[in-house]
């Protein structure tokens, strides 16, 4: 007897099928041909004053011309960019500055996407300095410093992304920025098993606390159960009996069968970001540029302390200079004297 739902089901011809996959190219090209056409008529009708609508035209113009006319992409992002500066919408800027800078990336020009990223982090002062739509800057930031292997830095501006899109519901950054901790997350693992396996103890231990730090405001546990090395049964375990032990380090620990030591004395430390009055509060590799700084180094001899390039000393200058809002190399110190953010607690 035929089912109820079989009768309801047509047979399925091969060729149809074929050719309704086939010609979905052809669908979608029409579908941007006209997607354009429309935004191309939409500007010739929309009255110049009228920036807020054109602004988004302008995005929408973007996205097509980003497919075959790169030239064409870019310009319209800046038309759209300058458009939400002029009105005051920040929404737009941000947009226009995300989706430009993964332009950029898209073409290998790095440098100009991190410029960019700045840039925007300081029109979003200019227009609404405690707005949490800065969440688009954040994620496409941290993408890029994962990318560039400064991950302490990259994390923390992943997580900065979340906490901000939260905030203000933007539901595609939310997907961004945990898409990329979440690839972030499982190379750390992979690098702190091999530190393991090089004898690198102490090295494995720090690469596993951040992997630790970065899986515990998403509560993830699967991540490091389902691994089945040793290894990473045992890190966790050397890492709260190094850094301390927490609720979630006592989870991963209990599923690994392992209680976590009892956290040593606690060093003294500068102010943590929750406790620094700034709206971007300094991350703890910028803390250690500004001691270096306090100490008299020059940016090659804090590059050779840290390990870094140089230029990527002068990224973290930037950053100091623009969450102090300072200059200068001697006004930073000022300020962060003030702030208490390289005194002892």
């Amino acid at each position: 007897m035929t089912s109820g739902l079989s009768r309801f089901q047509k047979p399925v011809c091969p060729e149809r099928e074929r050719l309704h996959y086939s010609l979905i190219p052809a669908r979608l090209k029409f579908i941007r041909k006209y997607k354009f056409l429309f935004s191309q008529t939409a500007l010739a009708l929309l009255p110049e004053d009228a920036a807020l609508l054109r602004s988004n035209v302008f995005l929408d113009l973007a996205g097509i011309y980003r497919n075959n006319d790169y030239e064409a992409a870019q310009t319209a992002y800046q038309e759209a960019i300058n458009l939400g500066r002029t009105t005051g919408n920040l929404r737009i800027v941000m947009l226009g500055v995300y989706y430009l800078a993964d332009l950029y990336l898209s073409l290998g020009q790095f440098q100009q996407a991190a410029q960019l990223y700045q840039q925007g982090l300081e029109w979003r002062r200019q227009i609404a300095p405690a707005s949490a739509l800065s969440c688009w800057i954040h994620a496409g930031l941290g993408a890029l410093l994962y990318e560039w292997n400064e991950l302490a830095e990259a994390i923390g501006r992943l997580r900065q992304a979340l906490e901000l899109a939260q905030q203000c519901g933007e539901v595609k950054v939310l997907m961004y920025a945990r898409m990329t901790l979440a690839q972030a997350l499982q190379n750390l693992i992979i690098l702190a098993l091999a530190q393991h396996h090089l004898g690198q103890a102490g090295q494995a231990v720090e690469t596993m606390a951040l992997a630790v730090s970065t899986a515990e405001p998403m509560g993830l546990i699967r991540t490091f159960a389902d691994d089945p090395h040793p290894a990473v049964a045992a890190l966790p375990g050397q890492v709260a009996a190094r850094k301390g032990g927490s609720g979630y380090l006592s989870k991963l620990a209990a599923l690994f069968g392992e209680r976590p030591a009892s956290a040593p004395p606690a060093a003294s430390a500068p102010a943590s970001p929750a406790d620094q009055p700034l709206i971007e509060p300094l991350n703890e590799r910028e803390i250690e540029v500004l001691r270096h700084i306090s100490n008299g180094l020059s940016n090659q001899e804090i590059a050779g302390e840290m390990v870094l390039a140089v230029s990527t000393v002068k990224w973290y200058l930037r950053n100091i200079y623009d969450k102090l809002q300072v200059n200068r190399r001697t006004q930073a110190l000022a300020k962060a004297r003030e702030l208490n953010l390289l005194s002892s607690n």
